[in-house]
């Protein structure tokens, strides 16, 4: 898979995380690539999950949750626990891989309460049901917001009727599941324009919509401002 790491610019090239690594040197237990103002640091882990009770959670979390420098600073637990994970990394002590383990996975709730501010929909329905297939549908939604999505195709998809998928989704959430995407497409929206320099057409496509111009009427009638409004209040908000 592709991953790209950048300021939100669509000319660049992606690159292979694994070629990307591979080429990186190791630093004080990170990747590193590049020089002086141009490099760029990763610090990778791995998570293996052994209970069920978290396969809704899986299911719904994207592919990648960025956190940028900004959004860690602002969060002093979540800075808190990488600098106790580079601490650990570092220095050889006694119980170091057992505290490695244990920072990782308080920055991986970290990732998780940050995605729930940013995009509160995509987790909003984890604490209300267990429902496997509603949880599946989020998931479907979440990772492929493009999609022409209407009930019927997100029905066969996961592999239930029409009417049984209407019923347990309002039941587990709430809303119907085309309104349950109108605002998960919003909130997809809202992060592209506040993180990146996408225009409203490139976002439009991003986020399943035909035209810019249905873009901007659906985002002004779930918002009530348009995205170019919106974009430069959340860029003054965040400086």
């Amino acid at each position: 898979m592709g991953h790209r790491v950048d300021h939100g610019d669509a000319r660049a090239k992606p690159v292979l995380l694994d070629r990307w690594l591979e080429v990186a040197r190791e630093e004080d237990g990170e990747r590193v690539l590049g020089r002086g103002a141009a490099t760029a640091r990763a610090l990778c882990g791995v998570f293996r999950f052994e209970h069920d009770a978290l396969a809704p959670l899986l299911q719904v979390l994207p592919t990648g949750i960025h956190a940028g420098a900004r959004a860690i600073e602002a969060r002093p637990s979540f800075a808190g626990a990488l600098a106790r994970l580079r601490s650990e990394l570092r220095e050889a002590r006694p119980g170091a891989g057992l505290a490695r383990c244990r920072w990782l996975e308080l920055i991986l709730i970290e990732l998780v309460r940050l995605l729930a501010d940013r995009e509160p929909a995509k987790l909003a329905a984890l604490g209300a049901t267990q429902d496997a297939v509603v949880a599946r549908a989020i998931a479907e939604l979440v990772h492929d917001p493009a999609r022409a999505w209407d009930v019927d195709t997100l029905a066969r998809t996961v592999g239930v009727s029409r009417a049984t998928l209407a019923r347990r989704f309002l039941e587990a959430t709430g809303a119907p599941p085309m309104a349950y995407r109108a605002t998960l497409r919003t909130e997809h929206a809202r992060r592209l324009l506040r993180e990146t320099a996408l225009s409203n057409q490139q976002i439009a496509h991003a986020v399943g919509f035909a035209t810019v111009q249905a873009f901007q009427r659906a985002f002004r009638r779930e918002t009530g401002a348009t995205p170019s409004a919106v974009r430069a209040k959340l860029r003054a908000a965040h400086g």
